[in-house]
Order: C-alpha cells, then structure tokens, then sequence
C-alpha cells in the first residue's frame, strides 16, 4: 500500500495528460501510486496511456462522462493511501512537490489535513508565482480566499484522504467545485490547514477566449453562492460576486440592469466594503484585454524589484 495516491482526471488529452504523468512518476517521493481517471469513453487517451509501463500507474475508465468533480471522487475511492494529491491533466509538478507536502503534512499530525503550494501560472504574456499569501488556519477560510485573494490551484492540493472521504467533492457541480470544496473542508471542525511556501506546480494558463470555465453564466455563478451564504463571511460574499458573477455578467455582454441587480445583491446580502467597490469597478468597467495588461505591467515589476532586492 502506497502512502500517497496521485489522482488525474483526463478526457480527450492524450498527448498534454502524458506531461502530467511524467511529472508525477519522476518525482522525488517515491512511496506512490497514480490513478489516472479517464472520464468517459475515450478509446485515443487509453490507447496514449498504454505504452507507459510503470506498475505505480493504473487507468480507471469510467463507463459515462461525470465531470471533473466526481472524476476526482472516483480516484479517491480506489486508493488506499493515506494521503491523496491531485494534478490536472494540463498542468505539471516539480520534482520534490510531494517529497515537501508529505513532510509538512506529517509534521501538521491530524486526520484531516489539507496542505497545498504556491505554483507558477505561465500564460502566453507572463509568468508570476501564486499565491501572494498563504493560507495559516481554516478560521473563515472565505476571508482567506477573497479578502486576502487566495486563489489556491487544484494541482497543488494534498490532503488527507480522510478529509476527502467525509467531504467529497460535490457530484455534478461544474466550475466552481474547487471553491465548494474548500469551504466545506475548511468548514469542518477536525481540519489542519498549512502550506508549501515553494512553488511546486506550473499552471499552463493559456487564456484561451472559448474555455468552458470562462464561459459560465453569471446566473450559474450567483445560484451558487446565494445557496451556500453560510459558507462565506458577508464580506467575502460580495467580493465573490464581483470577481465572479460581474466578470461572467462583463464577458456575457449582459445589460446595465444586470449589474445593479448583482451590486444591490452584493450590497443587501453581504457587506459592500471598498475593495469590493472598486473590484466591482474594475471586472464590470474594464475588459479582459485591459485588466490583463495591467496584470502583465505589475508581473514585470514584481520580478524587476525581486531581482533588486536579490543583487543587493
């Protein structure tokens, strides 16, 4: 029995997903598996996977497609580890990521433990390390995530299977799983949370216009938060809704009538501070293009100034 399970879900990738698994096989840790879940038939990616003759690997196939949330839950499931990390089938890991979590997991004790890592986002344009601040305790975790923007990648995740077991990923929920479930894991009363300060993971972000996670519906994004407000702090609730909901209202071309009813949703059922005007500002004023350039302008100035402090 490996002490950890590496889970991949992957569906019509066969070439990206073979990076992926390379990445995991060459790591450092060696007391593994992998479980690579192919979500649905898909004859092209089972027949990539064949050639990779590593006993640690094993391919399960599900009989339907049942999307990424619950192709994570099928992965926890078949393994036996004590610990489980996850990976993207777009993204890839560095050599010594788990050799690190496992190690900060273990000091942490516990049984239920939740460790992630900074991680490297490439797009065409840029290149940064995120997140800016790491996540300490579990204590309103939704502060954490939007107050102090602690966007946390899926390929860094590890955590005690435990944790996963008695708070799975929800089935059936697309696009925002990752969010519902670390505030539902955060939410429970056993839970340790510590991080990896390194970047472990690189985050191939291409900003491709027609990716399915960039073409949600406001309303999806607002039905969401509007039945799980008890999950969030008031404050945290409305910077939800301008990063999520007045983005996809922006890139849905909605009309104006639309963003007061999300500011007065904002403002009646959270807490309308002003980092939250000014975010609501800035994702419902600003295009994609524009607020990608400023991001690019800060990005080269960030590493300028690291590389100041460095020579000095």
């Amino acid at each position: 029995m490996p002490k950890v399970s590496v889970v991949i879900p992957t569906r019509n990738r066969p070439e990206i997903v073979q990076v992926a698994i390379r990445s995991v096989l060459n790591q450092t840790y060696r007391d593994l598996d992998l479980v690579v879940v192919v979500d649905g038939p898909d004859p092209a990616t089972v027949n990539a996977l064949q050639p990779i003759a590593d006993p640690r690997m094993r391919v399960i196939v599900n009989p339907e497609n049942v999307g990424l949330a619950e192709a994570r839950n099928v992965g926890v499931r078949h393994s036996d580890a004590e610990w489980i990390a996850f990976l993207d089938d777009d993204d890839e890991w560095l050599l010594e990521k788990l050799e690190k979590q496992v190690a900060e997991a273990e000091r942490l004790g516990g049984t239920h433990v939740f460790v992630p890592t900074r991680f490297i986002e490439k797009t065409e344009s840029l290149e940064r390390t995120l997140p800016e601040v790491l996540p300490t305790t579990t204590h309103k975790f939704s502060e954490y995530m939007y107050c102090q923007r602690g966007f946390l990648l899926p390929s860094s995740f590890f955590a005690s299977r435990r944790l996963l077991l008695d708070v799975p990923f929800t089935e059936g929920l697309r696009h925002m799983e990752v969010i519902d479930w670390m505030l539902r894991a955060t939410a429970h009363p056993a839970t340790q949370v510590s991080a990896v300060s390194e970047p472990m993971v690189i985050y191939n972000d291409p900003n491709v216009p027609n990716r399915e996670s960039k073409n949600v519906p406001w309303t999806v994004w607002l039905n969401w938060v509007v039945a799980n407000r008890s999950l969030l702090t008031p404050r945290a609730f409305s910077l939800y809704i301008s990063k999520h909901c007045v983005r996809a209202a922006k890139e849905g071309k909605e009309p104006f009538r639309v963003f007061i009813h999300l500011f007065l949703t904002a403002l009646v059922l959270g807490s309308m501070s002003f980092a939250c005007f000014t975010s609501f500002l800035a994702w419902g004023l600003f295009p994609a293009a524009f607020r990608r350039k400023v991001r690019r302008i800060f990005s080269v100035q960030a590493r300028r100034s690291s590389r100041v402090v460095s020579a000095g």
